[in-house]
């Protein structure tokens, strides 16, 4: 146990250490993109972001979480799941790319159609991130944090270059898809260091993954489809000035998921170890009372420093971003909480439950959209935001204290 305990602490040290650099990069980044584009042309690549991002769930199939169990348990078993998923997902991979090619043409912009194409092939190298797994499993998160930071110092050198020819969204949509490719190439390799994929499809492992992760996926595709929703709706109810400047605050709301990110990569393989013994409901408890702490005093900070760090990395044309960054600000303690509740369920083997929720916080938030964003334009896209998440933890703990016999050790 000790040893888990130290392997978990190191972990969260180091992530949160690494993400200081890649925070400080993110902001320089977002600093440079909107400095040299136009705010039309950073809601028209905010827009293409999210795009290809609600439905890229399709291209995993909820995989990903079930992997990582399966590896932790047997090594030697998830070289064959590695193998089978990758070639599972290079099949999906292009499945999407087709849908997302022929959805473009209702676009009424041709603009907005190159961007979105134009991203796609990000997506190339997409089916080695299986490999990613094994990061988790072996507890060496921090190579995930690696690569997020090379990932953004390849985006911010291209862009910088590319920035001297005055290109505008196209320097932006060739940064993005150099980056992501060769940032998925180097943890490729650097995984293959800890496992070694067979990469011969097994129709039995294939289906075993599938019948497991059937209920991730829905789950995924649905909560990624109302985490981005908000974007792509006011694309199409609002201008693209009003998408940039909303997803300029949205740029600094993400930033403050990273310490929620960590903590719950962190416990999500140290709780399915330890899931059927005495110690797993101690361990569940800390990861829920870690995550609390930790969303209240990001929330606090993000209101105090908020503002004067907006105004130093944004330009005056984007000081409305401010007020909505404080509105999307409610939500995190609420959202951190419902991370480590989402994996509990995940443990005990009721992820298909999570297709539920994630539903039922879709249809609020969309819903919500569509009362508030042509009342309130930005403002109602952030207030939805942070109302779904207080709606998300409410049906979360419900189904957490209904469930508490099984987390106990009771089973029955």
């Amino acid at each position: 146990m000790i040893e888990y305990i130290v392997s978990a602490v190191t972990n969260i040290g180091i992530q949160i250490l690494a993400k200081i650099p890649e925070s400080l990069l993110s902001l320089f980044t977002l600093m440079m993109i909107t400095r040299n584009i136009s705010i039309e042309d950073y809601g028209i690549y905010s827009f293409a972001v999210a795009y290809i991002t609600m439905f890229s769930p399709l291209c995993d199939m909820g995989m990903t979480p079930i992997i990582t169990r399966e590896v932790s348990i047997d090594k030697q078993k998830g070289r064959f799941l590695i193998g089978t998923a990758t070639i599972l997902r290079m099949f999906m991979v292009a499945v999407y790319i087709g849908i997302i090619i022929i959805t473009t043409f209702t676009f009424k912009e041709p603009v907005k159609r190159f961007a979105v194409i134009g991203l796609l092939l990000s997506f190339l190298t997409y089916p080695l991130t299986t490999v990613n797994s094994v990061f988790y499993s072996e507890l060496k998160i921090w190579w995930l944090s690696i690569g997020n930071i090379l990932r953004k110092i390849i985006f911010l050198g291209l862009f910088s270059f590319l920035s001297m020819f005055k290109l505008g969204l196209i320097s932006v949509v060739i940064s993005y898809v150099l980056s992501e490719n060769l940032t998925n190439l180097f943890l490729f390799v650097v995984g293959l260091r800890y496992i070694l994929p067979i990469y011969k499809f097994d129709i039995g492992f294939a289906k075993f993954l599938l019948k497991q992760s059937l209920p991730l996926f829905l789950t995924i595709l649905i909560s990624m489809f109302y985490t981005k929703v908000d974007t792509v709706m006011l694309s199409f109810l609002t201008v693209n000035a009003t998408v940039g400047m909303y997803n300029a605050a949205v740029q600094f709301y993400s930033f403050m998921f990273f310490v929620a990110a960590v903590i719950g990569s962190v416990f999500f393989p140290l709780m399915s170890k330890l899931y059927n013994s005495k110690q797993f409901l101690r361990v569940a408890i800390e990861g829920i009372i870690v995550s609390l702490i930790a969303g209240l005093f990001i929330l606090v900070i993000v209101l105090i420093a908020g503002e004067p760090l907006m105004l130093f990395v944004l330009p005056k044309k984007y000081l409305d971003a401010i007020k909505i960054l404080k509105v999307l600000c409610i939500g995190i303690p609420f959202a951190f909480i419902s991370i480590i509740l989402g994996d509990i369920l995940i443990i005990i083997g009721k992820q298909n439950l999570m297709f539920i929720i994630s539903f039922l916080s879709s249809t609020v938030n969309i819903l919500l959209n569509f009362i508030l964003i042509p009342k309130f334009f930005s403002i109602g896209a952030a207030l939805a935001t942070s109302l779904t998440q207080i709606f998300s933890l409410v049906v979360y703990s419900f189904l957490i204290l209904k469930f508490l016999p099984m987390i106990t050790g009771d089973k029955k």
